[in-house]
């Protein structure tokens, strides 16, 4: 008997839920939400947990509201999700499929100058407001409007026109360079020019121009290489990397990887020169607020680099101090050549003296110095000449004392 009682007991509650729960949301348990979006309606139909229904039921007099009130209150995402996770999912994909993201204002270097394209309005819907305005409405099951919002570009030509101005122009000359190594000028100027360095982001040399190889366009030219002119494919390059190196400092920005040559170069105080190699790189990094733009020129007599951008407020200038001489010396042989009556020696390569030496940035503000940075120190090294002196006979030997001085027939050394 007490068994019959309880089951008709609880066949009872059942329904009273259900006669309940009809009064708020559809019969069987199951839940409507109706969204309107631009004057098209579409109503999304949801299976509600028994068990949920029956808390909402009996604790909260059937009222979704009071049971998310009570709850989940402030969090109607979370709220609507205990009901069923699928009426997330729906609001998600609606959102998704109505988003168009606006387009920021775009600037382009060309031959001509900056192109300026105007920038466009994206849309999006309020999804927090969508998620509150379907809690609200769980009871009564009305409708309700997914608003649109307007998406607007951050900036504007005007803006970008402010922020693309020229900061800095740095030129090198290369008149006398030989017709390989103008070759390879050109195909890096052409590879390096129009590059385009984002807020926040870097540019590699090597990755902008890539690998000195003759299938990708290089030819042989005199190279530095562990301290000596030597042939090699992509001669020239170096140059310029170096006027860029020059430029992208004169406007302000950061260096973040350089390295020097290992003998002094002619286009460039000493210092302020940027080798690059496949185990060196110049990298080089904008922390500003704008992208930076690059623009290189060869006319085959100079290498012009110039970069624009965001304006820094002050003008720049780039000094080159020797700390200390490294002299040069020769090697000294005989030999017996096409002497020229009288002459006596013959200087067949010319020795260099090596450096020690500082580079620095000074800012100034209205003319006056504000600070000064120092770029770096560099050690450059002396590369030795070489000189050829007569060995006419063997008294000119004797008279030279020397241990290299051989006799024209091939006897011992004197």
């Amino acid at each position: 008997m007490k068994k019959k009682t309880l089951v008709v007991l609880i066949a009872a509650i059942v329904v009273v839920a259900c006669v309940v729960s009809s009064a708020y949301a559809p019969a069987g348990g199951g839940l409507d939400v109706k969204i309107n979006l631009e004057g098209e309606v579409k109503t999304y139909s949801y299976r509600v947990p028994f068990a949920t229904t029956v808390k909402r039921v009996f604790k909260y007099g059937g009222s979704y509201y009071k049971f998310y009130k009570n709850e989940f209150f402030g969090n109607e995402k979370a709220f609507l999700r205990y009901l069923n996770a699928e009426i997330i999912k729906d609001v998600e994909e609606l959102c998704e499929s109505a988003y168009t993201p606006c387009k920021e204002p775009e600037a382009r270097l060309s031959d001509d100058g900056f192109l300026y394209i105007e920038g466009q309005n994206g849309v999006r819907i309020d999804e927090n407001d969508l998620l509150k305005k379907i809690t609200y409405s769980l009871d009564s099951s009305a409708e309700v409007v997914a608003v649109k919002v307007p998406l607007r570009p951050k900036e504007t030509v005007e803006s970008l026109k402010k922020n693309t101005v020229e900061l800095a122009t740095f030129s090198t000359d290369c008149s006398t360079s030989g017709e390989g190594r103008k070759h390879n000028i050109s195909q890096a100027c052409k590879k390096l020019d129009g590059a385009v360095v984002p807020s926040g982001g870097v540019l590699s040399f090597n990755c902008e121009v890539g690998a000195r190889t003759e299938s990708n366009g290089f030819k042989e030219a005199r190279v530095i290489n562990n301290g000596e002119f030597v042939s090699g494919v992509g001669g020239g390059v170096c140059q310029v990397s170096t006027t860029l190196y020059n430029a992208w400092l004169l406007s302000g920005k950061t260096v973040d990887a350089s390295a020097t040559h290992s003998l002094p170069v002619s286009y460039v105080a000493p210092s302020l020169d940027a080798m690059v190699s496949e185990a060196s790189d110049l990298v080089l990094s904008n922390r500003g607020r704008y992208p930076a733009y690059i623009r290189t020129r060869f006319d085959g007599k100079k290498i012009t680099v110039t970069v624009y951008g965001e304006p820094i407020g002050y003008s720049v200038k780039l000094r080159s101090e020797i700390i200390k001489i490294i002299p040069g010396d020769y090697d000294e042989r005989y030999e017996e050549l096409d002497w020229a009556e009288g002459e006596e020696m013959r200087i067949t390569k010319k020795a260099r003296d090596g450096v020690v030496s500082e580079a620095y940035r000074d800012f100034y503000k209205d003319g006056v110095l504000i600070r000064s940075e120092r770029i770096r120190r560099s050690v450059y090294r002396a590369s030795k000449g070489e000189i050829v002196r007569r060995n006419a006979d063997e008294n000119n030997c004797q008279k030279n004392k020397s241990p290299e001085c051989i006799k024209k027939d091939g006897g011992s050394k004197i």
